[in-house]
């Protein structure tokens, strides 16, 4: 055949895949498309005929490689800035040579698939608030296409999450008494004073994400920020941080006190224990410091038997 002829290349295909595109006969600066129509072993055969009537054969075979599946992700949400172990659920997983991929936003480590239907792996969503919301996260196996698209959330903190008003000591929410013959408890529950004329509000809390949802994992320092004093509460009525102040958040929560106590009754103070101020924190994670939006309003005053009484408000902006 003269260099330079072009001859015409009719191509067939045999197995679970196709000829995309072109159609027709071809030639050897063809681009062909080939897609895949399920998985298994594909042999695509090329025939040239010349002039002469001789014809040439040739062949090759591939294999046509099935995307697995991805069904969910547990937890599908976690801390920025903080490791999470999760478990992936689907079809197609392979041990060995399985990859787990998501954008710069979520580091993925410690892939290890237990078969084909689930894997774990560890993710750590990037510690900073432009990584908040949903990251893509696919699997692929042995190089092969990307499986479809599932989400993990990246929390940011952002407010608290819950808080009761109605509540007894130590059982994770919050309370305010006060009285002439009571004893001051602290979040802990600690009895600071017993039998005193004075009272005591805390609150614990858990914290809440961009989207409102509780975070459940990772460690988090707090701090406590104070606004609007008027007047500057005595010192030992100053709200302080009760233990811990740096929470585990999958199995502990916040708490914070603010007590006073003045004498035994009936000595109580008829005045100048009137004070308010507003509560807010924010959450450091690895360093980062996160503003939270949840503010208390706290304000107290003494009635005319000298007991203090208190009001609260409690706002997410």
């Amino acid at each position: 055949m003269p260099t330079g002829n072009t001859v015409p290349i009719s191509l067939s295909i045999s197995g679970p895949a196709a000829i995309d595109s072109p159609t027709g006969t071809f030639t050897q600066s063809t681009d062909v498309i080939v897609k895949g129509l399920s998985a298994g072993t594909a042999t695509i055969t090329a025939t040239v005929s010349n002039s002469d009537g001789a014809t040439t054969v040739g062949s090759t075979s591939f294999t046509v490689v099935q995307p697995p599946v991805v069904q969910s992700i547990s937890p599908a949400q976690g801390l920025i800035g903080t490791p999470i172990s999760v478990t992936i659920t689907g079809s197609g997983f392979s041990a060995g040579t399985t990859s787990v991929n998501a954008g710069s936003n979520l580091s993925v480590s410690n892939v290890s698939v237990s078969s084909s239907t689930q894997m774990t792996a560890t993710f750590t969503p990037a510690n900073s608030s432009s990584a908040g919301g949903n990251q893509g996260v696919t699997v692929s196996v042995g190089g092969g296409p990307n499986s479809n698209s599932m989400n993990f959330f990246n929390q940011v903190p952002t407010h608290l999450g819950y808080i009761d008003e109605s509540s007894t000591p130590n059982d994770g929410h919050s309370s305010i008494t006060s009285g002439t013959d009571i004893n001051i408890i602290n979040v802990s529950g600690t009895t600071l004073a017993s039998g005193v004329c004075g009272g005591y509000q805390w609150i614990t809390y858990g914290l809440a994400d961009q989207s409102g949802n509780q975070i459940k994992n990772g460690t988090v320092t707090f701090n406590e920020l104070f606004s609007n004093i008027s007047p500057s509460p005595d010192p030992f009525g100053s709200p302080v941080v009760g233990p811990p102040s740096s929470p585990n958040l999958a199995t502990q929560v916040l708490g914070d006190t603010y007590a006073i106590y003045d004498s035994s009754p009936p000595a109580c103070p008829p005045a100048n224990k009137n004070d308010s101020f507003n509560q807010q924190w924010t959450a450091t994670v690895g360093g980062v410091v996160y503003p939270l939006k949840t503010v208390i309003s706290i304000a107290r005053s003494t009635n005319s038997q000298g007991l203090p009484t208190f009001t609260s408000s409690i706002t997410t902006p």
